[in-house]
């Protein structure tokens, strides 16, 4: 009697590498990655996009609102704009030249008349640039600037109503054309080289 040994490499059952159903199972998961990758990539590409156009979006408009106020900046201003701001600036350098002199003059100066009558009558389109006195209040010298040259005679006028001015005579004269459409005058009295003038108009 011969034993034989069944347990032997030889005997045992040889196992195919994959079963049908093992592959099947295997190309299903291989797909389930293969779906999960390609929806994480399709949402990332669609979420770059949105960003991507809400970006042109805030481009766009910053370009719009930069081509408005290029536009806004080279605009021509308007005539009566330029006029407007002409004039206040006028009237503000002139209120503070009368207001700097009027401080420091006591009413019992020679001139301090005058200076009142200079801030109280006041004439539409006429403003002082520049006032002088001298000899007590005898000499006096305004400079300013006029809208036209008829009112020059108009604002000598209304100053001549005031107790400061009233009787006083400039001998001294001159006009002449200045910037922005206006005319730039000198007045001068007695006793303020008023011989530097013309009798006139010029």
């Amino acid at each position: 009697m011969q034993d034989i040994n069944l347990l032997t490499d030889d005997l045992k059952p040889r196992r195919e590498p994959f079963t049908f159903r093992e592959l099947m199972i295997l190309w299903a998961g291989f797909a389930v990655l293969l779906l999960c990758y390609n929806g994480y990539q399709t949402y990332g590409w669609m979420s770059q996009k949105a960003l991507s156009v809400k970006a042109s979006e805030h481009l766009r408009q910053i370009q719009v609102a930069n081509q408005a106020l290029t536009a806004e900046a080279q605009r021509t201003p308007e005539p009566e704009l330029v006029a407007s701001v002409t004039e206040l600036n006028a009237l503000r350098v002139e209120r503070e030249l009368v207001a700097s002199l009027l401080k420091d003059v006591a009413t019992s100066d020679g001139f301090s008349e005058r200076l009142q009558d200079l801030a109280r009558y006041k004439l539409d389109g006429i403003w002082l640039s520049e006032v002088f006195f001298g000899n007590g209040g005898s000499a006096v010298r305004l400079r300013g600037f006029s809208e036209s040259a008829r009112r020059v005679p108009e604002y000598l006028s209304a100053l001549s109503a005031g107790a400061g001015f009233s009787g006083y005579a400039f001998e001294g004269f001159e006009l002449k054309d200045s910037d922005n459409d206006l005319v730039e005058f000198e007045l001068a009295g007695p006793d303020s080289d008023a011989s530097s003038l013309g009798a006139g108009d010029s």
